[in-house]
């Protein structure tokens, strides 16, 4: 009898062992840390940028800081959503190659595309070609594929460099 009662106590045993051992696990892998949630809003605030209306008043001025070679340049955006897009997802930097009349840097993120398509760029207009694609333009240009104006930098000048880090900052 006392074999039995012993072989009992040991199964009671090892059945809440294994109880708590589930529970752990279970609380585990389904609970989110702080530094889960906090990367999880991040992401969604970087991969999602639909121009929002309750923050039309941060889009008053429709100005954006565009440092490049560590000279600061001021970019009047256009009253689109593409452009409200870029403003509410800066600060952020690019590396941009150089491509005949313009500097070009592709986005992780796409922008709204609710504007209507240019067919002539001027010195100093930054586009959008694609949904992804930022391309700032340095001599007068006809284009023949679709950009959406973004917004201008008066009195533009890029360096001869191939390669440029572009930092958008408010």
């Amino acid at each position: 009898m006392k074999v039995f009662k012993k072989k009992i106590l040991i199964y009671v045993i090892a059945f809440i062992i294994c109880g708590i051992i589930a529970y752990l696990l279970y609380t585990f892998l389904n609970n989110d840390t702080e530094t889960d949630k906090k990367n999880e809003n991040n992401l969604e605030e970087y991969n999602y940028y639909p121009a929002a209306n309750e923050r039309q008043d941060v889009f008053e001025d429709r100005l954006l800081g565009v440092e490049i070679n560590k000279t600061l340049f001021i970019l009047e955006l256009e009253d689109t959503e593409t452009a409200k897009d870029l403003l509410y997802m800066s600060p952020f930097s690019l590396i941009m190659e150089k491509d005949n009349n313009s500097l070009k840097g592709y986005l992780k993120t796409s922008l709204s595309i609710n504007s209507s398509y240019i067919n002539k760029a001027k010195s100093g207009d930054l586009m959008l070609f694609n949904n992804n694609c930022l391309v700032l333009f340095n001599k007068e240009t006809v284009l023949d594929d679709n950009y959406i104006l973004i917004g201008h930098i008066n009195d533009l000048e890029i360096p001869n460099n191939n390669q440029l880090e572009v930092s958008f900052v408010r």
